[in-house]
């Protein structure tokens, strides 16, 4: 067998959904008192907490890595706290339980699990290894078998609603070409996804898929990028946008290239996860997150010298190929992404299968009107909200070619405002 149909195979025997994991099809009574969250002191699921403490009534579970409860509370009260979430509102509302979800039985003991599956109203599944550099066979253990230990916990006793986030980039696959909405099966063409990452929420995905035909209410979000606080700017120091800040500031330069910013604010995210009905009649829904006016990357590379910092243009080719031989050049955070732009065994560069043409095939009309019944009106990606990204940037350490001698003034215009 080749390696795609090796991989085709291991990607078919992990999305089936074990017979026995069927749900009661009994709610719990009344109005929801208590959710699980994963991930909560990761960048996404530390906002999700605060959304769902200041939106709901319900207390929360956040399922924490580590031997010691104390140090686990003091690392996520410290994750908390970057969005603002107090220590009295922390104390009274949520529980730290110690727990990994890539462990059977999610690492807790059978008396915990059986009594937290009898209690929980709802799972809000945020934790996830998001890299872009490792293959699926690896991202399969932390990204997409958890989530079989969390329908478990879903099936036992009442049933518990699960609200999922994935990634859009499920939806780009080169062996399909047509268009991509919110109901569109992309797992077949799974193995030909450019990501393991993308390959690893697919098939997380296919699961939930079986588990919402079997009556389980089943929420998916599929985010874009996501960028920082709308409010405060406060940003992800390692995600791709980051690094592409700290790469081509670096440089001075970067690729004139087709690429839509369609990245959506990480408390908008949030407040959509807090939103989501959880008890959908057809027991699945999936929603794209990304931004119905997105920005182009050129248009993000002119408000970076309009700010201040000088970085030029170059023609694609001869950008890439000369920018990732050097990593001093462009620091270690871009320097991690080489293999998301260079060739690979195809001979295609990975970052080729997102760019605005393939962009443009998926459709979020469904999730647009999703978010407006909702009242989640989508944050502008204007000139003053980019303002305050590079604003964070800044002082972060990553506009390493800073030339102005202070930021742009208020109400500086951008280009498209």
């Amino acid at each position: 067998m080749n390696d795609r149909t090796i991989l085709a195979k291991q990607m078919a025997q992990d999305a089936r959904l074990p017979e026995e994991f069927r749900p009661s099809g009994i709610f719990r009574a009344g109005p929801p008192q208590l959710a699980i969250v994963t991930g909560a002191s990761g960048f996404l699921g530390r906002y999700t907490v605060r959304s769902l403490l200041r939106s709901t009534r319900m207390n929360l579970v956040c399922l924490m890595r580590g031997d010691d409860p104390v140090f686990a509370r003091k690392r996520l009260a410290h994750s908390l706290a970057q969005t603002g979430v107090t220590e009295d509102e922390m104390s009274s509302r949520i529980e730290v339980v110690l727990g990994d979800v890539s462990h059977p039985g999610l690492g807790l003991p059978a008396t915990q699990f059986d009594q937290l599956a009898n209690d929980v109203d709802l799972v809000y599944h945020c934790a996830a290894e998001v890299n872009w550099a490792r293959p699926f066979s690896r991202l399969r253990l932390t990204n997409t078998l958890p989530v079989l230990e969390l329908l478990r916990l879903c099936c036992t006793g009442p049933m518990t609603p699960m609200v999922f986030v994935s990634t859009l980039a499920v939806c780009f696959s080169p062996s399909y070409a047509g268009r991509v909405d919110e109901l569109t099966d992309m797992f077949p063409h799974a193995p030909d996804m450019p990501l393991g990452y993308a390959q690893s929420k697919c098939v997380a995905e296919s699961l939930l898929h079986r588990a919402a035909e079997r009556g389980l209410p089943v929420s998916i979000l599929r985010p874009g990028l996501i960028c920082g606080d709308s409010e405060s700017g406060q940003s992800n120091d390692d995600d791709l946008l980051a690094a592409l800040i700290d790469g081509c500031s670096r440089a001075g330069s970067t690729a004139d290239s087709d690429w839509m910013l369609d990245c959506v604010p990480v408390d908008f995210v949030a407040d959509v996860l807090s939103r989501v009905p959880k008890k959908s009649l057809n027991g699945l829904q999936v929603l794209h997150l990304c931004h119905d006016k997105p920005r182009t990357w050129r248009e993000f590379v002119s408000s970076m010298n309009l700010y201040g910092c000088k970085v030029e243009l170059m023609p694609s080719e001869a950008w890439l190929s000369t920018a990732f031989t050097n990593r001093d050049r462009i620091g270690r955070r871009l320097y991690a992404y080489r293999r998301f732009f260079q060739p690979g065994s195809t001979g295609k560069r990975p970052y080729e299968c997102y760019l605005e043409s393939k962009q443009r095939r998926v459709s979020s009309t469904k999730s647009q009107q999703a978010f407006s019944e909702m009242g989640v009106p989508i944050p502008d990606l204007s000139g003053a909200l980019v303002g305050r990204y590079l604003d964070y940037y800044r002082g972060a350490g990553l506009l390493q070619g800073f030339i102005g001698e202070r930021p742009l003034p208020a109400g500086t215009v951008f280009p498209r405002d």
